[in-house]
């Protein structure tokens, strides 16, 4: 008896550590998350809504930057639209992609450097 009640709590011990641990990897969010974008206007909504989804629900974390990768004038104005009231996420064209990520990096801290 007392044999299973050690392998119980050995059981529980172990469930919690595992939880601990899931928890502290969800808790540690990316910089950046760099997603290209390029195709018809019905394309880019679904894959700017698919990633506002899985931010929004914290299954990636950080700040969404969405790179013009040739987009026609109708998907940059889709594209425009859904992310206006945003604040994680941008619109970009490649040559800023650096200077997006540039400057998430020089948020981090407290600016005593």
């Amino acid at each position: 008896m007392e044999l299973y009640l050690a392998l119980l709590l050995f059981l529980a011990f172990l469930g919690i550590f595992l939880l601990l641990q899931l928890q502290s990897r969800r808790s540690c969010p990316a910089l950046c998350h760099v997603v290209c974008l390029s195709g018809p206007a019905a394309r880019v909504e679904q894959q700017i809504h698919c990633c506002l989804k899985k931010q929004k629900k914290h299954i990636i974390c950080g700040t969404l930057l969405f790179v013009d990768r040739g987009l026609d004038p109708e998907s940059v104005m889709a594209a425009q639209i859904l992310l206006a009231r945003e604040t994680e996420a941008f619109l970009c064209a490649p040559e800023q992609v650096l200077e997006y990520i540039n400057w998430e990096i020089d948020g981090i801290g407290a600016g005593t450097d």
